[in-house]
């Protein structure tokens, strides 16, 4: 998918059903015009407790009954995560010569694992089930907010719950997923910042697009390695130990490599 269309909007707040119907008499493509008639209710149940803030820093997210906060969220553009990064240009070493590499972040968010993958100069495909979320990554990214350093190996999908994050990928690459389960329950504990009590909410109004069982056995088959990041203490996904874990400070990243046993992440 290729963004090339810039979006003239002008400086000021919009509901996501203003935002929506701006968008739709715009000249966006085919793909996006299609997505935005998926969510009609959605997007309209959502008119009076979220806006987008375009202005000179470029454009926010915000949620009109929170007063915790008045700056709202938007696309992060945070330093490479030297973690991730080393993990994954470890796992890359395994990629046959000639065989496209293919790494996919399967909750997008504000794009910050996103943007520190870029940094590798790999191609990444990101894909994000919440709609305001996809929506705020899809304007920020038509206004050029952050167009130099993700346009050249990116691309982004909006998913639905119906779609599989492997069937737009190439049939035949070295995949890796990353996949970060932020909100897997409803009850959260005091949550560290304002982004992630936002973040939190936005989950609550559209639920995070959680795998079964089954769709991640489909991930196992279908991937190289999946790498999971969870907070340092929480169970492993599905009750399923990883073949590694490194940890940080707050963070865990657990390592699955089903169907390239022989893998390693020193």
């Amino acid at each position: 998918m290729d963004f090339v269309n810039y979006l003239p909007l002008d400086f000021g707040e919009y509901s996501p059903r203003e935002l929506i119907d701006f968008l739709k008499v715009s000249n966006i493509s085919p793909f996006w015009q299609k997505w935005l008639d998926r969510f009609p209710d959605q997007f309209t149940s959502s008119h009076n407790t979220w806006t987008f803030i375009y202005d000179a820093y470029g454009v926010r997210l915000k949620n009109t009954l929170y007063s915790h906060s008045t700056k709202g969220i938007s696309i992060g553009n945070r330093e490479p995560n030297k973690i991730l990064n080393d993990i994954i240009l470890k796992l890359s070493r395994h990629c046959p010569a000639g065989v496209p590499l293919q790494l996919i972040d399967a909750t997008a968010g504000l794009l910050n694992d996103t943007q520190s993958l870029l940094h590798l100069n790999m191609s990444v495909t990101s894909y994000e089930s919440n709609p305001l979320l996809a929506l705020l990554i899809f304007v920020d990214t038509q206004l050029k907010t952050h167009a130099p350093q993700l346009r050249k190996h990116w691309q982004f999908y909006p998913l639905t719950f119906n779609e599989s994050i492997l069937q737009s990928c190439e049939k035949i690459s070295y995949k890796i997923l990353l996949y970060d389960p932020m909100f897997e329950q409803q009850e959260h504990k005091t949550l560290p910042s304002k982004e992630m009590q936002i973040l939190s909410q936005l989950t609550q109004e559209f639920p995070q697009h959680l795998p079964k069982k089954e769709e991640w056995e489909n991930w196992l088959a279908g991937v190289k390695a999946i790498v999971v990041k969870r907070p340092n203490k929480s169970d492993y996904l599905f009750g399923q130990a990883p073949q590694y874990s490194i940890k940080s400070k707050l963070l865990r990243w657990d390592i699955y490599s089903s169907n390239l046993m022989g893998i390693t992440v020193p």
